[in-house]
């Protein structure tokens, strides 16, 4: 700052990760942040990471001053069919309460539902319809209400129009030869 006073540290550390290929990777082990006001140390944060066997993250678990913030994943790695480091199920706890947890279902490479368990509720389920292209083209909310999407007739890429849950419908117009 402008004080000459240092405002802020990180350190990484635990570079080496052996995975099932016989190589090594890069992955980090712990990252310390110390955050510093007019020179004082105010706060330091500890991040200590977990992996599976490929390195994808499945675990963080911060300690930031008497709070302990842990957020984990469950990862799906199909080698034969070319799906690495697929999030399947993703949690939050902080301080030893749940404060998130999804679940998500795939078919193929498509994401088809994503279901949250609130700790005070019955689960939440998302689902997703897609077309031939892998686009979506329909959103079923918990509620029940469903949204759709259509795409572009060029490169049936480009979301077109989208009708909400209320049939409110949004259309987009694209110039194809500028963007």
């Amino acid at each position: 700052n402008a004080s000459n006073n240092l405002t802020g540290s990180t350190t990484q550390s635990g570079f080496s990760f052996p995975n099932p290929f016989g190589t090594e990777i890069a992955v980090v082990g712990t990252i310390t942040t110390n955050d510093y006001r007019n020179g004082t140390l105010v706060e330091t944060s500890i991040q200590n990471f977990t992996y599976d066997s490929y390195g994808f993250t499945t675990s963080v678990v911060e300690s930031l001053g008497s709070h302990t913030i842990t957020n984990t994943s469950q990862v799906s790695n199909d080698v034969a069919g070319w799906r690495m480091g697929r999030v399947t199920r993703s949690r939050k706890n902080v301080d030893g309460t749940w404060v998130v947890d999804t679940q998500l279902g795939y078919t193929g490479d498509n994401l088809t539902s994503q279901t949250q368990f609130p700790t005070s509720a019955s689960p939440l389920t998302t689902t997703f319809g897609y077309d031939s292209f892998g686009n979506v083209v329909s959103v079923t909310e918990p509620s029940g209400g469903v949204s759709f999407l259509t795409y572009d007739p060029v490169f049936n890429h480009f979301p077109v129009t989208k009708t909400n849950t209320l049939g409110h419908v949004t259309t987009t117009n694209y110039d194809f030869a500028t963007g």
